[in-house]
This record gives structure tokens, sequence and C-alpha cells, in this order.
């Protein structure tokens, strides 16, 4: 493949800054139609730190492949790696040492017999364009961090322009360094007639996106003009801005060209082809990996495994988040119930919550034990207690009862609304008085209970009747005997 090429445009301006780290090879002004290699790099670094960096890369490559590079030959990766191994050499023998370390990004573009080599390092950019068409062949994939996030899904494309982390890269060519960053290298064998390559560094992009770099490159205009009108557009950039423009005038077909490489299309450091991927991942769900194959070796894309995108999985864990707090508060919402409800629906009555009624039982003739019952009747209890203990409490109740009503006399009791209720209540008293004899009778009779004990204290000793008062025991435990 034979190419030959209109008069190479180059751009290095200063902007706004006090020096130039950007550099050029051929240097401005002196690159002719018979230039096949083509190199910018922009340094970094602090003042001069950044030129030097800048100026020993791309000299020292350039010089290099010059020297070792046969215009009849194919230019081969080997030599690419070996010039840049040149050029790590130089500059780790100008390295200062101190803290702050110079770097530069490349761009590289080498047109040769075995088509078009493109290698870069960095956020410094390679275009392939084709007007006739309005297309956009090829954009390097910038080694920065807004990329690696655009990639990932975290941010979109005008974010990263806007991005306050945009300047900063992941990928740089710095002395000192025991693992020396190699390039991502494309190579391509779709060329014709009127194709433009465009190397630039970053400065040139402030102000102009790619679009906007393809109309301006289809205009009816010559290659100087053109060169004029991206320098008048970038005047107001703020950092160094350098390029070079190259247009193929006529591309010749040899035997065999058929079979060269070409990469251009499929490769994944091609931007084109992640800002497609990424679109078609969005509209699916699913999002590209962030690393990129090692050099020299590339996949096709259906090798790379579908990946989640970021937004589906928040919402994944949105919504789990969301059902874990639904779950926890319907939990909350029964323990509360169950605290408060539950211990009453299961608490079981007590003494104070139970009526206790004395009730007169009907006088029934008993053996005499000698015992004294002293149980009282319950509502909540069963009828079927001892009946002589019934009798004897209701005769101490009714006794107790006098007593308090000779020192504190109660108001009269309402009429009886029946006239049998003054029967009944005779007949009560009666059984009262019975009851109250008998048990003054047989304690009288007997005395201590049969099993010797006294009885138990606070008990009421035996009652007169007349004088409704207790009368003391004797202290003995005989029985007393009356008079005649």
């Amino acid at each position: 493949m034979l190419f030959k090429l209109y008069p190479p445009q180059a751009i290095h301006e200063l902007g706004q800054r006090g020096n130039q780290e950007d550099t050029i090879f051929p240097a401005a002004g002196s690159a002719t139609e018979a230039q096949r290699l083509f190199i910018v790099c922009d340094g970094m670094g602090g003042h001069e730190h950044g030129e030097v960096a800048s100026t020993t890369v791309a000299q020292a490559m350039g010089d290099y492949i010059a020297r070792n590079h046969h215009d009849n030959e194919p230019f081969t990766d080997q030599l690419l790696h070996d010039a840049l191994a040149h050029a790590y050499d130089l500059l780790d023998a100008r390295d200062t040492g101190g803290e702050r370390k110079m770097g530069t990004t490349l761009t590289l573009l080498c047109l040769h017999r075995g088509g078009v080599t493109a290698a870069h390092i960095g956020d410094s950019r390679i275009y392939h364009l084709r007007p006739a068409t309005g297309e956009i062949r090829y954009i390097s994939r910038d080694h920065s961090l807004v990329m690696n996030l655009y990639q990932a899904g975290e941010i979109t494309r005008i974010e990263m322009h806007t991005s306050p982390q945009k300047n900063v890269i992941t990928r740089a060519i710095t002395p000192g360094s025991d693992n020396r960053v190699q390039p991502d290298i494309v190579h391509i064998a779709d060329v014709l007639p009127g194709d433009y390559f465009y190397l630039c560094s970053d400065g040139m992009l402030e102000q102009m996106d790619d679009n906007e770099l393809l109309r301006l490159l289809a205009d009816n205009a010559t290659d100087a003009e053109k060169r004029d009108a991206l320098v008048s557009a970038t005047a107001r950039n703020h950092d160094n801005h350098s390029a070079y423009l190259i247009r193929v005038a006529s591309v010749e077909r040899e035997e065999g060209d058929d079979t060269l490489p070409d990469d251009e299309a499929t490769t994944r450091v091609n931007a084109l082809n992640i800002y497609r991927q990424r679109e078609q991942e969005d509209a699916a769900g699913v999002t590209v990996l962030s690393s990129t194959p090692p050099p020299h070796q590339s996949k096709p894309r259906n090798a790379y495994p579908p990946q989640r995108s970021l937004s589906s999985d928040r919402s994944q864990h949105r919504n789990k988040a969301l059902f874990t707090l639904a779950v926890l508060a319907i939990l909350a919402a029964l323990a509360f119930a169950c605290y408060h409800f539950w211990p009453i629906s299961n608490e079981e009555p007590t003494t104070a919550d139970t009526a206790i009624i004395l009730v007169p039982v009907p006088e029934q003739s008993t053996p005499d034990t000698g015992t004294q019952p002293t149980k009282s009747v319950q509502s909540t209890q069963s009828a079927q207690s001892d009946q002589t203990a019934q009798s004897d409490q209701s005769a101490q109740s009714d006794q107790s009862a006098q007593s308090d009503q000779s020192a504190h006399p109660a108001p009269p009791a309402p009429p009886a609304k029946q006239g049998s209720s003054a029967s009944e209540n005779e007949r009560m008293k009666k059984k009262i008085e019975e009851a109250v004899k008998k048990r003054k009778d047989n304690h009288d009779m007997n005395g201590p209970g049969k099993d010797g004990k006294e009885r138990e204290a606070g008990k009421p000793a035996n009652v007169d009747p007349a004088k409704n008062t207790p009368e003391p025991r004797d202290q003995s435990n005989k029985p007393e005997t009356k008079d005649a």
C-alpha cells in the first residue's frame, strides 16, 4: 500500500499558559508531503519539566524510527516498542529525582507499506475522518478517569466534558518506573483518498466536539484554511494546544494488501465502539466491561459477557431496602399489638378481682369435730363446702355486724318492696340466733379442739348473745359449768 499526502498542517499554540509543554514531530513548518511519521506529545509536571518530557520522548522516538525503518518495509509493532524503550531510557537519564515527576502523553501515526499504524498513551487523541461520507472512522480511547467512569456507566458523555476530574489521566510516560506503560496500538487498512488523520493534544478539544471537527474538515476549503479555522476556534483555549492535520491524496493498492491487519472497526480501544456499545447496553440494561484487553490483543465484542448496569443494580438495591423496611414495620406493629393486648387477654383473675360474699347456709346437723372452719364462700368457687363451717362463719359475721350497729347505728333500711320480706327476715334472724347458740354450746362443752390446740390468734372467743360482746375464755382449758 503506497500513500501520497498533501502537505501536512501543523498547529503548535501556547494558549494562555506561560510556557509550551507540547511537542510535535516533525517540528512546525518542517513537514513535507514525503513525511510518513507524525508524533504529538503533551508534557506535564510544571515549568520546564513537562517540556523536557514531551521533547525527549517525541524526538527520541522520531529519530530512532527514522534510523531503523525503511520506506519500502512495513512498520512493525516491535519497532514501535523498541523506539518507546529508547525514549524511556533517555527520559530516565534526564530525571532530576524531584518530588514532582515529569511525564508526557503520546500520539503516533505512521503511514507505511503495511497500512497505517496508530498508537497512543494518555488523553491526547488520534482521529480518522472521512468527510466525503460524513464519517468518523476512529477516535482513540482516552486513558483518563472520566473515560473509565463513562465506560463503567457512572457518568454521561456530557458529564465527561464538565467533570472537574476531566484532566486526570490513567496512563503517561514517566521516568524511573519499573513498570513502563505501553501504548494501545491500532492497525488501519481501510484508507481512501480524501481521508484525514488528526493528531492533537487535549487542549485542542476544549471548545470543540467531534461533530464540529467533522463539519470543519468537510468544508470546501484548502487544508491551510482549515488549519487556520482550527486555530481560530481554539484561540481562547486555556491550555497549550498542538496538532497535526494529515490529508491523504491517493492510495495505491498492492498485491497482498487484502491480508493486511485492520482492527480499526472492531478494536475496543476505538472510542466509537465504546460509545455505541454503551448506548446499546444502556438500552438493554447492561454495561460494557471497564477494562480493556492488553496491547496487541483484541477480542470480538461478544467475547465479553454482559454485565448489569450500575443504574439497574442501584434500582434493585433500593427495592430490596424498601421491602426490608416494610417487613420491619409490619413486625414492629405486631410486636406493639402483642405487648398491649396479649397480656390482657391472658391475665388470670386475682384475689382482689374476686368478689367475696358471705351467704347464710341453712343449719344442718353435723357431727361435732371440735374444729372451727374459717374459710368464706367465694362467688367463683363451688358451694360444696362444710355446712357447719358456713353456719359458724355466718354467726360470727352477724355478731360482728350487731356490735358495729350498736356502736354506730346504721341508717334505716328502705321499706320492703314485697309483703313477704319481713317474715323472711324474721326466719333468717331466728336461724342465725340458733346457730350462734348452738356454737356457744358446742364450745362450752368441748373447750379446745380435739387436737388439743388453742384456737388461732385473732379468732373470736365465746360470745354472749345478751351482751353482744366476747367473753374471756378460761385459761385452764376446762369447760365452764353454769349455776343451776
